[in-house]
């Protein structure tokens, strides 16, 4: 009988260790990309600087009191750069061991490579041929999206998590505390249910640039999760995530709680409900004609004051060379023509061709609605954002995307 209880104690005390030791759960791995462009020979001194690299990042993972590390191996030109980014709410061990994966994982999956990026839920390993250390890298780019979709007022979803990322978003960029850059916001969607949210950039990154990093990222999300339940998108630089259901360490974090939106109050409007239908049965017949009207005058002036706004705009910003291109054909037209304009757009089509005069050249070109998607695109992120955004060296990874289709489509009817 002894002999047999302390089997027993023996074995819960050997699960209770095994427990205590592996009590978090390993790192999830994302996904990853190794750039195809530029490769190196197997067994060569870059190869070695690589393995060198990993190694050092694995090493100080344990370490790091931020929870990221940049490094370098050998000289040129097979100098290699590299960092770990771990995310905030992580522990120290959970961070060591993520990166340790990664490192393996990664030197796994780029065998040639000379530049290569791997996403884990837990941390990001990246190491490039290039410089990477303070500078903002927003491709390449992954975007994830759940199968689940929003029930109920999308509209007022897509609203409140705008809300939420662009607060979050100014918290890490300029109000950052930690050190980290790394901040969560919790917020009511309905009563039942709440909307959590994550960003986070690499803290080498100087203020400006951690802004402009989460403004591509969160920009793409009516691209990748519009309506979605949850979604993130991954840049080398930065990262963001939201979802439904908690995915963060909720004691470990300090999360910004947001207000609740406003939820409609129907039970004011009860006695008014009975009778609308009736007056729109009435007034409906009469006023449909005048309505459309209204609105097609309404659409066609505001298709010529985007083209009227985007002429001064270049020139501020010191174009002397641009082309317009809009999907209109008639507002087009009235720009091209040297006859003077006597329609309701008159005034703007003047203004339009007075602000022309200052620059060397302007085109104003027609680009079918279908073959124009890059500029919806750019107006969907303006929309989200609520600011203005200017790209001079690299557009966002989803407008890029957006061209290309538009390009295939143009060469497809030809």
């Amino acid at each position: 009988m002894v002999s047999l209880f302390a089997t027993i104690v023996f074995v819960l005390l050997l699960i209770f260790l095994s427990f205590s030791s592996h009590g978090e759960a390993a790192p999830t791995y994302i996904s990853h990309y190794c750039d195809n462009i530029t490769s190196f020979t197997p067994n060569s001194t870059y190869q070695a600087n690589i393995r060198t690299l990993l190694s050092s990042l694995s090493s100080h993972s344990n370490s790091s009191t931020n929870g990221f590390y940049n490094t370098t191996a050998g000289r040129d030109p097979d100098l290699v750069y590299g960092t770990f980014l771990c995310r905030g709410d992580v522990s120290a061990d959970l961070c060591r061991k993520c990166v340790e994966i990664a490192s393996n994982d990664i030197a796994r999956r780029c065998v040639t490579e000379k530049l290569g990026v791997i996403w884990y839920d837990e941390c990001t390993v990246r190491y490039s041929d290039q410089n990477i250390f303070s500078i903002i890298r927003e491709v390449p780019w992954m975007d994830i999206s759940s199968s689940e979709s929003i029930q109920g007022d999308k509209d007022g979803f897509n609203q409140l998590l705008s809300s939420v990322m662009k607060s979050l978003m100014n918290r890490v960029a300029y109000d950052d505390q930690s050190g980290k850059r790394f901040a969560t916001g919790e917020a009511n969607f309905t009563r039942l249910q709440t909307l959590y949210s994550l960003v986070q950039c690499t803290p080498d990154l100087t203020d400006a640039l951690c802004f402009r990093c989460l403004q591509s990222a969160i920009a793409s999300i009516p691209m990748c999760c519009d309506g979605k339940q949850g979604g993130r998108v991954l840049l080398p630089s930065c990262n963001i995530r939201y979802d439904m259901s908690p995915f963060y360490r909720l004691n470990g974090t300090a999360a910004v709680v947001l207000p609740s939106p406003s939820l409609p109050n129907s039970t004011k409007q009860g006695k008014r409900k009975t009778s609308l239908p009736i007056i729109i049965a009435i007034v409906a017949p009469v006023v449909t004609s005048l309505v459309l009207l209204a609105l097609g005058l309404l659409v066609l002036r505001k298709k010529a004051r985007k083209k009227y706004n985007a002429v001064p705009e270049e020139n501020e910003l010191g174009f002397r060379r641009i082309v317009v291109e809009g999907d209109s054909l008639s507002v087009i037209k009235k720009v091209n023509c040297n006859i003077a304009d006597k329609s309701i757009i008159a005034p703007i089509i003047h203004d339009i061709k007075e602000a022309a005069r200052n620059l060397e050249s302007v085109s104003f070109c027609f680009a079918r609605r279908e073959a124009n998607n890059s500029v919806h695109v750019l107006a969907r992120d303006g929309r989200f954002n609520g600011a203005p955004m200017y790209w001079i060296e690299e557009a966002p990874m989803n407008v890029v995307l957006a061209a290309k289709l538009d390009r295939r489509r143009m060469q497809s009817n030809f």
